[in-house]
């Protein structure tokens, strides 16, 4: 029995009495792309990014999941109750090192998903999980969170951009055409196509979000490529887009608050 705890196993023992007829090893498959998202999650890539796995099953059980994924035994806690976990984001919540992020795919995690700074939902599974969280991932596949991370930082990357951008135009361009730096001025029809270009220039960077890919991993743990986000010529994107490999992201109906997010 022992063994098989050790081993990542649920023991179910049968007994008449003191008399044990036989014991049953039940196990979860780990996913294929858990070590290598974690991974990816820790990394330079992911942000550095603090992990901790709050489990229900008992410690034996979740701290061999641990070691197969590469978390330390001090970020796993188990066993652990929906309270339990609600306790886990607060106390990360009072260290103050950054936004919390609570993960989950059972009605057990819905307080903890509510509590958190943002929750997902691992897989659309049951309505109360959905309406607790913030994010839900409509596929079990740890890559899709790797995804949603990616994405989240890429359209910020982008929005910065787009502001640092507006903010040099208009304390440049505003001067200029108001006749501040007389004799130096533009001409009003030239300050208007300046001020379409501009809004082009805002635009057209946005729609570079139409070329994210979503982050992959390979057998091997490796990030395939493509979860990489870069600027490429025009004719470079006209020619290898296309329509399947753009995430959808659509709002849930019941609550408009909560974002689904379907990366394919």
């Amino acid at each position: 029995v022992g063994r098989e705890q050790a081993d990542g196993c649920t023991v179910a023992v049968l007994h008449v009495g003191f008399v044990c007829l036989g014991a049953v090893a039940l196990r979860d498959e780990v996913h294929e792309d858990s070590a290598a998202c974690l991974g990816w999650l820790r990394g330079s890539e992911g942000g550095h990014m603090d992990v901790w796995m709050c489990s229900g099953d008992n410690a034996s059980t979740a701290h061999a999941v641990g070691r197969k994924v590469g978390l330390e035994i001090d970020k796993v806690v188990a066993p652990a109750l929906p309270a339990d976990k609600c306790k886990l984001v607060q106390k990360l919540a009072n260290d103050k090192k950054g936004t919390v992020v609570m993960a989950g795919d059972g009605i057990n995690d819905s307080p903890a998903l509510a509590q958190a700074d943002v929750g997902i939902a691992v897989g659309a599974g049951a309505q109360v999980t959905i309406a607790a969280a913030d994010v839900v991932l409509m596929r079990t596949g740890l890559a899709d969170l790797a995804t949603f991370f990616k994405l989240c930082r890429t359209t910020i990357f982008v929005i910065r951009c787009n502001f640092f951008w507006a903010c040099i135009f208009n304390l440049i361009g505003l001067p200029l055409a108001a006749g501040l730096f007389y004799p130096l001025t533009i001409p009003p029809p030239l300050a208007g196509a300046a001020m379409a270009c501009s809004s082009l220039i805002v635009v057209g960077c946005s729609l570079s979000l139409r070329w994210f890919r979503p982050v992959r991993f390979t057998h091997d743990g490796t990030t395939r490529r493509g979860g990489q986000w870069s600027p490429r010529t025009w004719s470079q994107m006209a020619g290898q887009w296309s329509p399947r490999r753009l995430p959808r992201v659509r709002p849930l109906e019941a609550d408009e608050r909560t974002l689904i997010y379907d990366a394919v």
